[in-house]
């Protein structure tokens, strides 16, 4: 029997399309293409979908915890007006359907502080709330930074995903778009 899978996602660059720098605008979060057919087959797949994220402008003040909620708000009603009829279409509806959990930190990079990737206080802190061993599944990070795969490989993620157009020597798999991501799950 094929273990279930946890996947940690990266958010700016990997689920939406930075376009702008500290991006916390509804108006400026725009989905990076693919991410939509991707999560749709990690949730027909019964994955548990967390998002992982550094937010150094809430601590440079450039924008508030508040904003970062009501964008993470958004971004989760718009996976989920998504995804509802392909799933129930497809007869399974997973006990959550956008992420099951985000987790962020607001710290900058100068700031001492252990969830600020490539630290992994941010992984290790979902496993501990939803009582994960990774033993137990399939596990995978994407991310766009090599400090994304460093957080996973850190805490032993199998699979770390690169997006993008380097070489990072702490990935598993490097992707240039989310559409070749499909063919790894």
């Amino acid at each position: 029997m094929k273990k279930r899978k946890i996947v940690f996602f990266d958010r700016d660059g990997v689920v939406n399309l930075e376009d702008s720098p500290y991006g916390y605008k509804i108006e400026e979060f725009y989905f990076a293409p693919y991410f939509m057919e991707l999560f749709l087959k990690l949730k027909e797949q019964d994955s548990l979908c967390f998002l992982i994220t550094n937010q150094s402008g809430i601590n440079r003040k450039i924008f508030t915890q508040e904003d970062f909620h009501h964008l993470s708000a958004y971004m989760q009603n718009c996976i989920t007006s998504c995804l509802m009829m392909p799933l129930r279409k497809k007869g399974f509806m997973p006990k959550n359907i956008a992420f099951d959990a985000i987790y962020f930190c607001p710290h900058t990079p100068n700031e001492v502080c252990e969830c600020r990737k490539p630290k992994s206080g941010m992984l290790l802190q979902a496993l501990d709330d939803f009582n994960l061993s990774l033993k137990d599944y399939q596990t995978y990070i994407i991310g766009d930074k090599d400090t994304d795969m460093i957080a996973g490989l850190n805490v032993g993620i199998e699979h770390r995903i690169y997006i993008g157009e380097d070489y990072v020597p702490n990935a598993t798999h490097h992707i240039h778009s989310l559409e070749e991501a499909l063919t790894l799950f």
